[in-house]
């Protein structure tokens, strides 16, 4: 499985899990899935745990697509938080990256290398027990 979207609109948080080899159809199809849900809202706040991906396959000539969805999805991040859990700061600067390829959201963004300090930033100690798998592939 490359991804796992999980939503809970009572709590106003979101996850997006990453594993094994990830494209950027993947990234696209997950971020498509989450900010294109009818329950969706810019304010909730998302964790992103990439701990379990095995290859991150984004060639040079996908930027130009990664500018493009994060243009397309602006409106939907706006607001809120982001938190992306990495193995390591190579994975770290790359989301980061990520994150700059549109205009600017508003939205604070951290990477870390823990849970507790992921939902820490997000004002939380554990993960919502009423999310809902919205997407997954």
């Amino acid at each position: 499985m490359a991804y796992r979207v999980l939503l809970s609109e009572r709590e106003r948080f979101a996850a997006i899990e990453l594993s094994g080899a990830v494209t950027f159809e993947d990234l696209a199809a997950a971020m498509r899935a989450l900010y294109g849900h009818p329950g969706w809202d810019p304010s909730f706040y998302v964790f992103w745990d990439a701990l379990a991906i095995t290859q991150l396959d984004i060639p040079p000539t996908d930027l130009p697509s990664v500018k493009a969805l994060m243009d397309e999805t602006a409106v939907a991040r706006a607001g809120g938080r982001s938190a992306v859990r990495v193995k390591d700061d190579v994975e770290a600067v790359l989301a980061v990256l990520f994150a700059q390829f549109g205009p600017p959201t508003g939205r604070p963004m951290g990477t870390f290398r823990s849970l507790a300090e992921a939902l820490a930033f997000l004002d939380r100690t554990a993960l919502p027990e009423d999310t809902v798998v919205i997407a997954a592939s």
